[in-house]
């Protein structure tokens, strides 16, 4: 898990808890460092893994949107949350489990049929056929590289981990990361 500087006000933190924000950090930044590092935490970022956004045909007006959550549990296997709305607590309108094979996801299941390819995901609901359309969807914090307010207090700036308590199993990549070690 790599974390950048980032600076949120105390309400701000409260509002996400630490435990949402480490869990989006993953898929918005890797980079590879010594070659047991890039085992773990691979340069490149998953093909599909992350949040997906867009709209059932145009024949769809009631709830036009469609979104997906895609979440890779390892050897090419990932779970497929469809809703239609991201981070919206209500039941998803399905959740599949599906493999990729040969740089493509495909599925034909719980009522959905699916294709992820590139920056694509496409797809069918079984019921009447109603296709969808979805694109890769990047969320990035507007105080993403900004600096601290004045009476901030700055957990980790990239070069030490003085304000932590214990920092054990933690360390700092040469980019200015904080990576938690493999082992």
């Amino acid at each position: 898990m790599r974390v950048r500087s980032w600076i949120f006000s105390t309400e701000q933190l409260a509002c996400m808890g630490v435990l949402a924000l480490l869990c989006l950090v993953p898929g918005m930044m890797a980079c590879a460092q010594s070659d047991a590092e890039a085992t773990y935490y691979p340069e490149n970022p998953d093909p599909f893994m992350g949040n997906w956004e867009g709209r059932w045909s145009d024949e769809e007006t009631v709830d036009p949107v469609i979104t997906a959550q895609v979440i890779a549990l390892g050897n090419n296997e990932y779970s497929i949350r469809l809703a239609p709305k991201l981070f919206m607590r209500a039941r998803p309108l399905a959740t599949i489990n599906a493999q990729a094979e040969d740089g493509v996801i495909r599925f034909d299941e719980a009522g959905y049929t699916g294709v992820i390819d590139g920056d694509s995901f496409t797809g069918t609901r079984h019921s009447d056929g109603e296709p969808y359309s979805m694109t890769r969807r990047v969320d990035v914090p507007p105080t993403l590289g900004a600096e601290p307010p004045e009476n901030a207090i700055v957990l980790f700036d990239g070069s030490d981990f003085d304000a932590w308590t214990d920092a054990s199993g933690w360390v700092i990549t040469d980019d200015g990361a904080m990576m938690v070690t493999p082992d």
